[in-house]
């Protein structure tokens, strides 16, 4: 009977510590973890962590810039390592996070790298963001333009030409913290142009413009080509005009021409108030805005009859006196005139390979005393400059004795230096051309001018060149107030010329340069709009 209550009495006990231990597990909390202890991701990669426990979560990352967390979400940055940690009131729980390299390759990629638009026109990209080649769905792309008043760009790739000029179009997006953009390069081109024969009209009674039905072929253009004959009656000359409405958006005249008689200084062009005689040249200082192209494109120095050339206005020059723009033959004379065209200037440089002249260079350039006193004073800027009247800007300068103690010359402040010297002789040889503008007072002495050593002779007689050297065409060129070439002519007194001498380079061992201007003490001349001038 003992034994057998003894028995009882541990069943019970064991019972009841059972049941104890029952309810103290009941009553027990459960730690707070992760869902990952460790994790390794590849760089720009998501990874989300979650935890055994709700409530206000609190997450930080050892090194943000290799891992970054938000709310549980990875982000991986760069290769390394991070420890990501939770917090929840007192309880913590932390994942350790190894970033290796990554072995997809995401790209930004466009349909079009460099667009074409014109003015007012449109243009659409399309862009994918793409993972080893295929296409992710969802990547949201930012389209910015750099210079958005010459091209624009919307949310969705469309491109809208504004103005000429170019633009760099970025396309960028941050996919699972990777950063990646792509770019596409613009232009925006000024395409206007419109045929403008039926804008001829006559603008007197002095000359009749009609329809050509002859052989055109014969004239030298093309067959089909639609010609107009111009006939002038009379010795005052007759005119025609382009009228055209919307001319103010154009920038260029185009006009093939054929004369049957007469010379380049028989037409005059009239571009906005400005009138031009002849062949166009560099006329005070600027490429004039009146040029003749032959049939391989080069500029014409003067026009023979029965031959076509093609007449280019640059309509940007103009004054602002009139709106109209024509030309005039200023003798009784027949001329044929055929593929008339208005155009912006970007079309005319697009669609016609003309010899394009360069723009001279005339900022900080002076017109200066080259020779130096045996002591060696370098030379600078004349005095005597104008300041107003008719020579404005001009230096009024004493006809010099001895032309070698007072030859002139174009310079500026990077040539000053002394005579000989390297300054000098490299700098001026950086152009193709100088020149400057020249009126003389009293009667026109004999000129001598200087270019690389190389004399020019300009005297009532004609021009020469030093040692019977033969003389090029291109050598020299004296433009009158007309823009004509008068080399060749005697020069008169009171009349204004633009001087344009080529630069000879053959003669490396001689910087000699410039413009001696012989004559008595009371004689003078003004001198000035110096300028040099480029081929390119």
């Amino acid at each position: 009977m003992k034994k057998s209550g003894f028995i009882s009495m541990i069943t019970l006990v064991l019972a009841l510590a059972l049941l104890c231990g029952m309810f103290v597990g009941c009553n027990s909390e459960k730690a707070f973890q992760l869902s990952e202890a460790q994790v390794e991701m590849e760089q720009y990669e998501e990874y989300t962590l979650t935890a055994n426990k709700e409530g206000e979560i609190e997450w930080t990352s050892s090194d943000p810039r290799t891992v970054r967390v938000e709310d549980g979400k990875l982000t991986s940055l760069k290769l390394g390592n991070a420890t990501i940690t939770a917090t929840l009131g007192e309880e913590v729980a932390t994942c350790e996070v190894t970033v290796k390299v990554s072995s997809k390759g995401r790209a930004i990629t466009v349909d079009q790298e460099e667009v074409t638009i014109a003015i007012g026109g449109t243009q659409k990209i399309n862009a994918q963001l793409k993972e080893n080649g295929t296409p992710i769905t969802g990547a949201e792309l930012v389209w910015t333009s750099d210079n958005p008043t010459a091209v624009s760009v919307d949310g969705s790739g469309t491109l809208t030409g504004v103005a000429s000029g170019t633009a760099t179009i970025t396309i960028s997006t941050t996919y699972k913290g990777q950063a990646l953009a792509k770019e596409v390069k613009a232009s925006c081109i000024d395409d206007r142009h419109e045929a403008a024969e039926l804008g001829f009209v006559s603008a007197n009674a002095d000359g009749t413009l009609t329809a050509y039905n002859g052989d055109v072929t014969a004239l030298g253009f093309a067959e089909g080509t639609q010609v107009m004959e111009w006939v002038s009656t009379t010795e005052a000359g007759s005119a025609i005009w382009i009228k055209n409405a919307d001319a103010g958006n154009y920038d260029r005249l185009v006009l093939d021409i054929v004369l049957t008689e007469g010379s380049e200084r028989d037409i005059a062009v009239h571009n906005a108030g400005e009138e031009t005689i002849g062949c166009g040249g560099v006329i005070g200082t600027h490429v004039s805005s009146v040029l003749y192209y032959d049939e391989d494109g080069m500029i014409a120095e003067s026009i023979e009859p029965n031959t076509v050339y093609t007449l280019v206005v640059d309509l940007r020059k103009g004054g602002q006196d009139s709106a109209d723009n024509g030309i005039m033959l200023r003798v009784p004379a027949t001329a044929y005139l055929a593929n008339g065209e208005l155009s912006s200037n970007e079309y005319y440089l697009s669609n016609y390979e003309h010899q394009v002249p360069a723009e001279p260079i005339t900022a900080g350039l002076y017109i200066a005393k080259l020779e130096v006193d045996p002591a060696g004073t370098p030379y600078s800027e004349l005095g005597g400059k104008e300041t107003e009247g008719d020579y404005a800007g001009m230096y009024k300068v004493a006809c010099m004795a001895d032309i070698w103690g007072g030859r002139l010359g174009v310079a500026n402040s990077e040539m000053l230096g002394y005579q000989g010297q390297a300054a000098l002789h490299v700098k001026y040889r950086e152009y193709d051309y100088y020149g400057f503008d020249i009126v003389f007072n009293g009667s026109v002495p004999d000129l001598t001018i200087w270019t690389g050593g190389y004399a020019i002779f300009v005297r009532s007689t004609g021009v020469a060149a030093e040692g019977g050297n033969d003389l090029k065409p291109e050598d020299i060129s004296i433009y009158d107030e007309d823009g004509v070439n008068v080399v060749g002519q005697a020069l008169e007194a009171g009349k204004r010329y633009t001087f344009k001498i080529r630069i000879q380079k053959d003669n490396t061992d001689n910087a000699a340069f410039g413009i001696g201007v012989p004559g008595t003490e009371d004689n003078y001349f003004y001198i000035g709009q110096p300028y040099f001038l480029k081929n390119n």
